[in-house]
């Protein structure tokens, strides 16, 4: 069965006058996860994320620089009409204003701070402020953290000079303060409009930003800090102005952390953002690559010693793998444990215990509706002294970021990176990244991504698009199969885009490898561009796929593991004539399909995935399918007749990815939904549509934007070749049964938990809860296994197996149900030395 996952789109944004366009961070706003947020719009200032009336470190005024005295009167909300939302007012005041330590200062200010209520490391944070032009007035959106230096700038306005000033006071390696930071004169930041204000932090880099446009930036790692720190909005005043009465607004604080990013996983920039408990410390020089490394100990009177981190914007319904890499040392301390938790289901673990670093590899499905998880490693026995380094997570068997939506290859193309490499706006083939190579530069570049969660003994097929590449592009795989084997494929392409195809087989015993483009001339003169990656396992019979109704990006798909891969551009299927990417098998006669769409990129709000029958695979062709739209929409999309207008009827507020299904009788479909794949509800009645005998059944995947590529992946398809003379048995067993034709063949009565089709086909009953279809093996004493079923006489039953759970399932062999009187039938298999997972499918 099939599942389809929505995904949010942004609807255009229309803001009151006097409200600047919120920037948002840098690259594609679906790379990243809004983790927390203030909106000032509540009765007053939420107690449970920031303090206000005085400064951090106690007392309500600054060094000698203010002229102003902090006051809890000073930091109200209130609601602005000009941008029609609640604002932060931090207000200055003329008058004689006390501090704490006996000095009367001019002005009053406001002030307010998350200290000990919100700290973080790493990600991006953005305020959208209002400042004062009055001369003298200081408002400021800076971090600290206890101890100085480090602080953060992130926007500090001199009103007197006009100069805003951006930057970073650090700690150098001789002690003191240092500056790394910029002035900026002039400019717009008191033009009486909001501006935003933004900080792209992560390890060894820093960039600020006003309203999306680029202001200042360091990547020296000796500067930029690690540790969690905390806000500060501010007013005030300059020694020595007077400015009179003044405001500052703010309008939101928001933060976000990368989606499917570990920060900081190597350790190279200390512990932030991770979370430590017990007796944890940075060690130097002991890292997997004689680095750094996390030292995890524990005595007999210690507690447990442990690191974490939350990795946000994960796909639910999607397999990861987190990886992480452990040493005990030669003493044969007790093992380090990886584990991962918090995702939408049991904890998951496994143990290191090698004297020498060795890989910990996790795999984990998130759950229905969970988009987060917690990536931990600890020592809970008695005595123990470990190592931890390297911790990462990815999409099992797929790539991160395959078309460079992130803006930026430093975070998820890292591996193998090098050269005169940079991700650009423009040029791209789908959305609005790509990643481009200056063959101006005389230098070899590349950019590379180690990818986890590969099955042994698997064939993968690699593609990607590049355009100029007839300067000298390779896309490649290395580190597959144990050996330097490294195949590759040139593309050779002129102003137009075209596709670069590898193939690559897996070791006895690899699950990862390392894909790249390498742009290899050092004599080139113009810049290439690459885009749009894809990793599957290419189709065999009876799988086919191709575009239908000649979309502007060309579709592709493919299997990773158990689920299938559809990737596709497209207008629409609707109207007169459709435009997808079609995954499909042929169906003669009657029958049905199956599937769950697991989940599905967010390219608009009329994006879709799930099923089709359809009459032929031209764009004009009568069709009906049953999909889900990421608007929490399940949907029937029918044409009736080749070139013919469309109808829909559709199902609101399906909050989750649904399965879906079609069944045929003759001429009459009729489509249904399931949020579970048990318990199913139609989605519209049997409808007339005439097709042939032999039509195409499969898996569709629309952008509904010819400019972007939307990707679903599915699971647990099945397509059932069911005779009319099955569908009419049907029908005379539920008279039998029931005393009446009432039930469609979908129905679930309260029993067993299986349709009344199903029951039909196994010979269960669809009241009695212990009456199920099962299949259970036995050990023989020759060393096969005894497969044993109940079983319908003149039935087919085809037996499957598989070597793992994640692996592909291969017909074994064909076998009838055992004749009457038995109700059960028997197979024996002997496996070739191997472990294999069985299981048994039911046919007419």
């Amino acid at each position: 069965m099939k599942l389809v996952y929505p995904i949010l789109t942004l609807a255009a944004l229309f803001l009151p006058i006097g409200r600047a366009a919120h920037a948002n961070p840098p690259g594609a706003l679906s790379s990243w996860t809004l983790v927390w947020d203030e909106e000032f719009n509540q009765g007053g200032i939420d107690a449970t994320k920031w303090s206000w009336g005085q400064l951090p470190w106690g007392g309500n005024h600054h060094d000698s620089l203010y002229a102003s005295v902090i006051t809890p009167d000073d930091s109200f909300l209130w609601y602005d009409a000009s941008i029609g939302s609640g604002v932060l007012d931090l207000r200055c005041r003329p008058g004689s204003w006390v501090a704490s330590n006996g000095t009367t200062y001019p002005y009053s200010e406001g002030l307010i701070h998350s200290h000990g209520k919100f700290d973080f490391a790493y990600g991006y944070s953005e305020a959208n402020a209002q400042f004062p032009n009055s001369g003298g007035a200081w408002p400021a959106f800076w971090m600290l953290k206890d101890g100085w230096p480090p602080e953060i700038d992130i926007a500090e306005w001199f009103a007197s000079g006009s100069r805003m000033h951006t930057g970073l006071a650090f700690s150098p390696a001789g002690g003191g303060v240092s500056w790394d930071d910029t002035n900026i004169y002039g400019g717009n930041a008191a033009d009486g409009n909001y501006h935003a204000w933004g900080l792209d932090w992560s390890p060894g880099r820093l960039a600020t930003y006003e309203d999306g446009k680029w202001l200042w930036g360091t990547n020296a790692p000796n500067e930029v800090p690690s540790d969690p720190m905390y806000f500060l909005l501010n007013s005030g005043v300059q020694t020595g102005t007077n400015p009179g009465w003044n405001d500052t607004h703010f309008d939101y604080v928001r933060v976000w952390k990368r989606n499917q990013y570990v920060y900081n996983g190597d350790f190279e920039h200390g512990y932030g953002p991770w979370a430590l408990s017990g007796n944890v410390s940075l060690a130097g020089g002991s890292g997997l690559d004689g680095s750094n490394a996390m030292r995890l100990q524990k005595t007999a009177t210690d507690g447990s010693a442990s690191l974490t981190q939350t990795v946000y914007g994960l796909q639910p319904n999607t397999d990861y793998v987190m990886t992480g890499w452990g040493n005990v040392g030669a003493n044969s301390w007790p093992p380090v444990t990886f584990g991962v938790q918090n995702y939408g289901a049991s904890t998951r673990t496994q143990d290191i215990s090698s004297n020498g670093f060795s890989m910990a590899a996790i795999p984990f499905t998130t759950g229905q509706s969970n988009t987060s998880a917690d990536l931990f490693a600890t020592i809970t026995t008695t005595w123990g002294n470990v190592y931890v380094d390297n911790v990462n997570i990815q999409p099992a068997a797929e790539i991160t970021d395959r078309s460079f939506e992130s803006g930026d290859s430093f975070y998820y193309w890292n591996a193998a990176t090098y050269g005169p490499e940079q991700i650009v706006s423009g040029n791209a083939r789908s959305g609005a990244f790509c990643v481009r190579f200056d063959g101006t530069k005389g230098q070899a570049a590349g950019v590379g991504q180690n990818i986890a969660g590969l099955v042994p003994n698997t064939t993968y097929q690699l593609s990607a698009w590049s355009r100029n590449s007839w300067q000298g592009t390779k896309i490649g795989v290395k580190n597959f199969d144990g050996t330097a084997n490294e195949p590759q494929a040139d593309i050779s392409a002129d102003q137009t885009y075209s596709q670069g195809v590898v193939n690559f087989t897996t070791g006895p015993s690899n699950t990862t490898a390392t894909i790249y483009v390498w742009f290899y001339r050092t004599n080139g003169w113009a810049y290439s561009y690459v885009d749009d990656f894809f990793l599957v396992q290419p189709f065999t019979a009876p799988w086919y796929t191709q575009d239908v109704g000649a979309p502007a990006l060309a579709g592709a798909a493919g299997t990773r593991g158990s689920t299938i891969a559809v990737q596709g551009s497209g207008g629409d299927i609707w109207g007169t004539a459709d435009s997808f990417r079609f995954a499909y098998q042929t169906l003669t006669g009657d029958g049905m399909i199956t599937a769950h769409v697991r989940n599905m990129d967010s390219t608009n709000q009329f994006c879709k995935a799930g099923l089709m029958m359809r009459a032929t695979l031209d764009g004009t062709s009568q069709h009906l399918t049953a999909h889900w739209m990421n608007r929490n929409i399940a949907e029937t999309v029918s044409r009736t007749a080749a070139g013919g207008s469309s109808t829909s009827t559709q199902t609101q507020n399906v909050t989750t990815a649904p399965w879906v299904r079609i069944i045929r009788a003759g001429n009459s479909f009729a489509t249904y939904y399931s949020a579970d794949g048990s318990n199913w509800a139609q989605l519209q009645g049997p409808q007339t549509i005439q097709m042939p005998q032999t039509i195409y059944a499969g898996l569709i995947v629309n952008s509904h934007d010819d400019t972007q590529m939307n990707e679903a992946t599915f699971d647990s398809f099945s397509i059932s070749p069911i005779g009319s003379d099955v569908l009419a048995g049907f029908d005379q067993w539920e008279l039998g049964a029931f005393g009446n034709l009432d039930y469609p063949p979908s129905k679930q009565l309260t029993g067993n938990g299986m349709t009344l089709m199903d029951n039909y086909l196994t010979g269960t009953d669809p009241r009695n809860p212990n009456s199920v279809f099962k299949v259970s093996a036995v050990k023989q004493p020759d060393g096969g296994y005894l497969l044993k079923w109940p079983s319908v006489p003149q039935k087919s039953y085809t037996i499957q197996y598989a070597t793992s759970l994640t692996g592909a399932w291969l017909t074994l062999t064909g076998v009838a149900g055992a004749a009457a009187p038995a109700t059960t039938t028997t197979y024996v298999d002997h496996p070739p030395g191997v472990q294999r997972f069985y299981r048994v499918e039911v046919g007419p």
